[in-house]
């Protein structure tokens, strides 16, 4: 009862709708899709195929969170990411890991800043429906912990979306390979921006934008 799923799009199946609702029924504590665009087929289309659209319409009517995986860059998969938004503006979205803005995403070796996958992701937040999951630190950041290089990331989407738009998450179990859970969960706290933030402000980014698109008690509720 108190564990929440996210289930995979499946870009084969023959009848979308009817397959997402098969499964959103079978158990109450989903919550949420994940698109992988590396599971739909090659092409310029890519998730924004019909049957990328259908997925897509029936999840925001379904009250499903679309949770995007881009580990190649968000650049990549702008466009077609964009033509879904605009197809259905009341489906919520979630941009996993940064939009993951040092590539390659392994966390490990020689990476490099993939700037435009970052200005792809600040262009999002004209998007009402866009939220950016604050996640996979290690993924992103080429500093060791605390990550403190992503203290100036966080102040830029902060401004642009709004702690409102922002979410924490550890990408565990990848993250014990870096550092425990507790250091992953306190790494933020070490940052420079985590001072000027007010407890609204990091409310938001640990719990209540989580409980508002998977249907949660707002923590100032619980209190």
């Amino acid at each position: 009862e108190r564990l929440l799923g996210v289930f995979v799009a499946d870009p084969t199946v023959a009848e979308p709708e009817k397959w997402m609702e098969e499964i959103a029924k079978s158990n109450r504590n989903w919550v949420g899709i994940r698109f992988n665009p590396y599971k739909w087929p090659e092409g310029p289309e890519g998730m924004a195929d019909e049957t990328g659209k259908r997925l897509f319409r029936k999840a925001g009517e379904l009250g499903l969170a679309v949770g995007v995986m881009p580990f190649k860059g968000l650049s990549q998969h702008l466009e077609n990411l964009e033509e879904l938004l605009k197809f259905e503006p009341k489906t919520q979205v979630i941009i996993d890991h940064w939009g993951f803005f040092l590539q390659p995403a392994t966390g490990l070796g020689e990476r490099s800043f993939d700037e435009a996958s970052w200005k792809g992701l600040l262009k999002l937040s004209q998007y009402p429906q866009v939220h950016v999951k604050i996640s996979a630190l290690f993924r992103v950041a080429p500093d060791a912990l605390p990550f403190l290089s992503l203290s100036d990331r966080l102040k830029e989407l902060l401004k642009t979306f709004g702690s409102q738009r922002l979410l924490w998450g550890s990408d565990f179990p990848y993250a014990l390979e870096h550092s425990s859970y507790a250091e992953a969960v306190q790494a933020p706290e070490a940052w420079p921006i985590w001072q000027e933030m007010s407890e609204e402000d990091r409310r938001n980014l640990l719990h209540d934008t989580c409980a508002k698109l998977y249907g949660l008690p707002l923590l100032k509720e619980e209190l």
